[in-house]
């Protein structure tokens, strides 16, 4: 239910003034919305509803197109889309959504957890690995020092 829907439902205890400020639109947004035409049903509409509660509510935009295509109606998918979600519609899934397993066997025997006896070893992870040319940049050597100018050896 829209905004104005509600206000316009609830105008008999309260007026319309309060019903606006909160529900934070305004009064000349809702008087405007109570004088639009009533938007007309398509005639694919009333098909589309039946395709979808035949096939139990199964179908997506593309098989609802292809069917009222079969049937003569020229519906594109994004129109269906917005019908669908105007009218609170859903396809549902036709997969299960439990689990599947490798063994379908249901008096199959879970392998045993030999993990959690074991006790817990906290150690340091290892360094990451570092190229050779990071380390000759971190520490120079003997050979590097006696090149620099100005620098003299003890």
């Amino acid at each position: 239910m829209s905004r104005y829907a509600f206000i316009a439902a609830c105008t008999e205890p309260w007026p319309v003034q309060v019903l606006c400020r909160l529900l934070a639109v305004s009064s000349a947004g809702y008087y405007q919305w109570r004088q639009r035409p009533t938007p007309l049903v398509a005639p694919w509409q009333p098909a589309a509803q039946a395709v979808f509660t035949r096939h139990a509510r199964r179908y997506g935009t593309r098989r609802l197109r292809a069917e009222l295509r079969a049937e003569g109606h020229a519906v594109g998918r994004y129109a269906l889309r917005t019908w669908l979600h105007r009218n609170g519609l859903r396809a549902l899934s036709t997969r299960p959504q439990r689990p599947r397993t490798t063994v379908p066997d249901q008096a199959a025997v879970v392998a045993e957890n030999r993990l959690l006896g074991q006790p817990v070893h906290h150690r340091r992870l290892p360094r990451p690995h570092r190229p050779s040319g990071c380390r000759a940049q971190l520490q120079p050597t003997q050979q590097s020092l006696r090149q620099r100018p100005g620098r003299s050896r003890l």
